[in-house]
């Protein structure tokens, strides 16, 4: 601001020839929000740019005839965004005039006007020309201010000549303002027009009408100039007027007023920077709009208003209010600007504390940056904290400061909501409870939101005095474990009547954040009296267990059993269900070393039936040992009943022995002969098995010499063992006889195997009392002849 602007025209070309040009100016303010102006008198080549340019650019639009006399029409570039002086070092000068028409022989005066800051003297011109032509008598005046008190000069002109055709009223001339100002003043108004009249004509022989000339709007303020002096008792109102905003519904003028050559409206609103405005004028029957000659100004209709509103500063806004859920976790927050820029603007945020605190959100201290182009912000983090405690919505502020040129703040603080996701509540795991007559049913409870400090659980009873608490009538919740469940036990006491009665158990709390909420919580318990469960004959109390067989052997694999639980009285209205095992400790048969089994078992006893059946399967273990048959315990539970078990015996299949591979062995005179031994079961620990022999008694009276006994020469004594008991690891026992011994014919003896107590037993270690032995027959096989007997 300040510059002169000037078009240099050399540069242009034409293939049609410009050697006979005359070039024709008209300087344009674009604005920044959109739209252009003319600007009026700005027709030459140079430009002042003034104070109403400021924060607009600038172009220039040359007109000219080639030498064919084609018209031609060029526009220039925009000049970049005119900015403002330095504060103190500029000066405005403006001019002004008295009136707008002038008759032939009136003074005129020109007013020269200074504001702002004078450094230096300031120097200009003012030269009055006419439009068509030079009027004759107006010349050059100069003007100075010379001190910092001199704010105005005057000129005053009287007009001494008419305009060429002075039988042609209205024609104008104009005042141009103009100098050099030394850098430091500006032409800030630097033309002025003034229509010249005939002597005598200002009222009469004017029959055209006042034309428009042009309409601008600032703001609130819009100014219709019409090209002559208006009649000043023109009073059509405001209603005569309709004002449009970019094509919204017509509006009339708050304020109507009318002086020299212009007409202004005051608007209900105000225009922005950019809108479209148009103006609409109906002349009334009286007080229409009129020159000073009596001529009425024709109407309007939707005509163009140039919008001089300077573009305001954009604004940064914050929103208003914001909600968050205490489980979102981390939210993304942004500020919106009114309009973009051509460059980046920032803004400060912080968070300011309410009713929640630092431990409830997590804001960090930081700068938001609206980059140009753009009308929202990035991201600021903002974590919510979301913990177990039931506290209720709160609130903490996000406020907005420091913003950089040119945005400012608007609303400058978002109140943001955390919304409580967290309830106080007892939670009963069942809300009714149905208790056995002479049993116990339990329930649980658990907070549902973290208490502030450790928070008492008290249950007391109304209602059936047989329903009692038995466990859990004082429970104590704290910070750790306020979310694991804890028993409540509920006990029915046996009673004559058969009426089921009905409790209810309050659960009421004192701590921490707990008690001044008075948080409760109540169970329904209904004693089911036994004598409901049947047709009012024998109430069952007991369910007795059968088998489908009572006894398994040990090599029947594996085999399917069929339990069957039979009351002792009367069928029940409800269906009952049995929960079954196999085994217990204790039992002759132990789990998995004795047999395998499918695992436990159920089964139903249906409603208005006396018994009911599961099955179950259990496979004995066939092994080698000679162990006693075993039992198993097949057992079952029924709340508020009792069962009674049955057993299952495991059939033994195996037989201790000693088996001999011959019971006869014939053994010739001087020789060997052998036989083996083997077990009939597997033993428990090393077995040993000795050898004993005596004669068959045979004597001979007559016998003088002695017989010779029969040897065992090998195998007297044998070793079993778990590895070589069985067939295929066989011992050998061998025997002899003496050669030619005395005896004559066949002689036998017996020698019996036997083997020890003490090396005997079941594979558990259970120890028998019985030994056993073999016996095998040896005949010696003499080999003299009968000739040979004795002699």
């Amino acid at each position: 601001m300040g510059a002169s602007a000037t078009v240099y025209t050399d540069s242009i070309k034409d293939a049609d020839g410009l050697d006979h040009v005359e070039w024709e100016y008209q300087w344009i303010r674009v604005l920044d929000g959109g739209g252009q102006v003319e600007i009026a008198e700005a027709i030459r080549s140079w430009y002042y740019v003034g104070e109403s340019d400021l924060g607009h650019r600038l172009k220039v639009r040359v007109t000219f005839q080639d030498d064919e006399g084609n018209w031609e029409r060029l526009e220039s570039n925009l000049s970049g965004v005119v900015g403002p002086m330095a504060p103190g070092e500029y000066a405005y000068v403006s001019l002004e005039v008295d009136r707008d028409t002038a008759e032939v022989g009136e003074w005129v005066t020109f007013t020269i006007r200074r504001r702002g800051e004078m450094q230096k003297q300031i120097r200009g011109d003012i030269n009055v020309r006419g439009i068509e032509s030079d009027i004759t008598g107006w010349n050059l005046y100069a003007f100075v201010f010379r001190t910092p008190q001199q704010l105005t000069r005057e000129w005053r002109l009287q007009v001494e000549a008419e305009p060429n055709d002075a039988h042609t009223p209205g024609r104008t001339v104009t005042a141009l303002l103009r100098g050099v100002f030394e850098d430091h003043a500006v032409a800030d108004t630097s033309a002025v027009s003034v229509v010249v009249v005939p002597a005598g004509t200002r009222n009469r022989g004017d029959v055209g009408p006042p034309d428009v000339e042009s309409a601008t709007v600032d703001g609130s303020t819009l100014v219709i100039r019409y090209n002559e002096a208006l009649d000043h008792t023109s009073e059509p109102g405001r209603s005569a007027y309709s004002v449009r905003i970019n094509g919204g519904s017509g509006t009339n003028p708050t304020s109507f007023d009318l002086n020299g050559r212009t007409v202004t409206l005051t608007l209900g609103t105000a225009v922005a920077n950019g809108d479209q405005v148009t103006v609409s004028y109906t002349a009334p029957s009286t007080g229409a709009i009129r020159d000073e000659a009596e001529n009425r100004a024709a109407d309007l209709t939707n005509y163009p208003v140039t919008n001089n509103t300077a573009a305001s500063n954009p604004v940064i806004d914050a929103p208003a209010t914001l909600s968050l859920a205490e489980g979102v976790g981390t939210y993304s927050y942004s500020v919106s600007l009114s309009r973009a820029l051509s460059q980046n603007v920032t803004v400060n945020v912080s968070a300011r504390a309410g009713t929640a605190t630092a431990g409830d959100f997590q804001v960090a201290a930081g700068t938001l940056t609206i980059t140009a182009g753009q009308t929202t912000s990035g991201t600021h983090p903002i974590t919510i904290s979301d913990d177990d405690i039931a506290e209720g919505n709160e609130t903490f502020s996000l406020v907005l400061s420091n913003a950089s040129s040119p945005a400012i703040i608007g609303n400058d603080e978002t109140v943001v909501t955390i919304v409580e996701d967290d309830a106080r509540g007892l939670f009963p795991s069942l809300r009714s409870v149905t208790v056995p007559e002479d049993g116990t049913e339990t329930y649980t409870l658990v907070l549902e939101s973290e208490p502030t400090a450790p928070v008492t659980v008290k249950a007391s009873r109304t209602g059936d005095s047989d329903v009692t608490v038995t466990q859990g009538a004082s429970l104590t919740f704290t910070t750790d474990n306020w979310f694991q469940p804890q028993t409540v036990t509920l006990s029915a006491a046996a009673d004559a009547d058969s009426a089921n009665g009905t409790a209810t158990i309050t659960h009421t709390m004192s701590g921490g954040d707990y008690g001044p909420n008075n948080v409760s919580a109540t169970v329904t318990a209904t004693e089911a009296d036994t004598s409901e469960e049947n047709d009012g004959n024998i109430i069952s109390t007991v369910v007795t267990l059968s088998l489908s067989q009572t006894e398994v052997g040990e090599g029947d694999g594996q085999t399917t059993i069929t339990v069957t639980g039979r009351f002792d009285g009367d069928a029940m209205t409800t269906p009952k269900t049995v929960t079954g095992s196999v085994g217990a400790s204790g039992d002759g048969a132990v789990a998995g070393t004795d047999y395998g089994t499918s695992g436990g078992f159920t089964f139903q006893i249906p409603a208005g039936t006396t018994e009911g059946s599961g099955t179950f399967t259990i496979t004995p273990t066939d092994d080698d040992f000679d162990e006693a048959n075993e039992s198993v315990t097949v057992a079952g539970s029924l709340t508020g009943l009792t069962v009674n078990p049955a057993t299952l015996t495991i059939v033994d299949n195996d037989t201790r022995g000693l088996l001999a591979n011959r019971s006869r062995v014939e053994v010739p005179e001087g020789e060997t002969a052998t036989y083996t031994l083997v077990l009939e079961s597997e033993p428990t620990a090393t077995v040993t098995v000795t050898t004993a022999g005596d004669a068959d008694g045979r004597r001979v009276a007559d016998v003088r010499r002695t017989i010779l006994p029969k040897t065992v020469t090998g195998g007297a004594t044998l070793t079993f063992t778990a590895n070589d008991w069985y067939y295929g690891a066989d011992e050998t026992v061998t025997l002899s006889t003496a050669a030619h011994d005395a005896q004559v014919g066949e002689t036998t003896r017996t020698a019996r195997r036997r083997s020890p107590t003490r090396d005997c037993g079941d594979r558990l270690g259970r120890a028998t009392t019985a030994a056993f032995t073999t016996s095998v027959t040896a005949v010696e096989r003499d080999g003299m002849d009968a000739r040979r007997r004795w002699r």
